[in-house]
């Protein structure tokens, strides 16, 4: 998918910035991304700088918010 693809060149970077990246996403895809975006991050941590007006969706995965 493109947002895999996305987090795959992404994984290169020390930090990786997202702005609002699941705008026009229904709720399952937008799950999904956060479930994509947690495991990769697991396997290459880094500092990921993200900004998002659904806070529910965000708040689980993330240290700060």
């Amino acid at each position: 998918s493109t947002f895999t693809s996305i987090l795959g060149i992404a994984t290169r970077c020390p930090l990786t910035m997202f702005d609002e990246p699941t705008t026009g996403m229904d709720a399952a895809v937008r799950k999904d991304f956060y479930r994509a975006l947690l495991k990769d991050y697991l396997q290459h941590p880094r500092t990921i700088l993200l900004s998002s007006h659904l806070l529910n969706e965000i708040q689980d995965i993330l240290e700060d918010v």
